[in-house]
């Protein structure tokens, strides 16, 4: 084989050893375990919420992961929002809006926090947040009530 040509197999082999070389990095040493949610008092139809990811233990993580967030209307985090609520995010950088307000990319800050504030546009409302965490698990927020 001269210098030009490529085992294309070869490559895929390792393409797929590095990658879970990466993939079981990952999860060894980042025992990412669950998100936890705590949303502040209702103020002008708006709630401050913040996300905190944390490890087996409870303990917030002190990295930055990447997450997904989806604004949903039922408790298992089925149903996503129809659009009344708007969102803006005060800790943590915004990704990708994959909705507008309702489906969310978001990184979190280098405490493995990120907050997010909702409003809502026709007052009275509950709503859950869905968070698809870096391991894979979906975690869903307590009831967020807007009254």
């Amino acid at each position: 084989m001269s210098v030009f040509e490529f085992d294309y197999p070869q490559a895929e082999r390792f393409n797929r050893d590095i990658n879970a070389g990466l993939y079981q990095k990952f999860y060894i040493e980042t025992p990412v375990e669950d998100a936890e949610f705590e949303a502040a008092d209702e103020a002008a139809n708006m709630i401050e919420v913040t996300i905190q990811i944390v490890d087996p233990a409870g303990d917030p993580m002190e990295e930055q992961f990447a997450f997904m967030l989806n604004i949903c209307t039922d408790v298992d985090g089925e149903v996503i929002d129809n659009g009344n609520v708007t969102t803006s995010l005060t800790t943590g950088v915004l990704l990708q809006a994959i909705t507008a307000d309702t489906q969310l990319h978001i990184l979190t800050d280098t405490t493995g926090k990120a907050v997010i504030e909702l409003t809502e546009a026709v007052g009275a409302a509950t709503h859950y947040l869905g968070v698809v965490l870096p391991n894979g698990k979906y975690a869903v927020s307590d009831a967020v009530i807007w009254t």
